[in-house]
């Protein structure tokens, strides 16, 4: 491939990443239609010379359902566009007593008290606006 392929390859991912991850940010509709998932991107690992995009993402992935958000922590892998999901919880939207994010950090909070904070990497707006419709 040569040194000019590898640096045309590099600012081909450098022009096109961003549109993958804002993709996978956008949401999915599940097929039953009663459940959104939006990822979460947070901060990334892996990258390589000249390249500005990380192999894998730490993510957030926000299920909002028809009676509960579902919070999974885990990883996106960009190289295989793949998720990863390694904890979760459910939050019935009655035991939801505020949510709010700002550019790190999105945070549930039920009507316990406890508070669950999670890494992003910009407002996720879409999800936000998900859960307005739903709590």
């Amino acid at each position: 491939m040569g040194l000019a392929g590898g640096v045309y390859g590099a600012k081909r991912i450098n022009e096109t990443y961003p549109d993958v991850i804002g993709a996978v940010e956008g949401g999915a509709t599940a097929d039953d239609m009663d459940n959104t998932t939006y990822v979460l991107v947070g901060a990334g690992e892996g990258s390589r010379p000249l390249v500005d995009a990380n192999r894998r993402y730490e993510s957030t992935f926000l299920s909002v359902g028809p009676s509960a958000l579902t919070v999974y922590e885990g990883r996106f892998d960009l190289v295989d566009r793949t998720p990863s999901v390694e904890t979760g919880i459910e939050i019935p939207y009655d035991r939801i007593a505020r949510y709010d994010a700002d550019e790190t950090t999105f945070e549930v909070e039920t009507t316990d008290g406890e508070t669950f904070d999670y890494r992003v990497d910009g407002v996720p707006t879409e999800a936000l606006a998900a859960l307005d419709r739903r709590v």
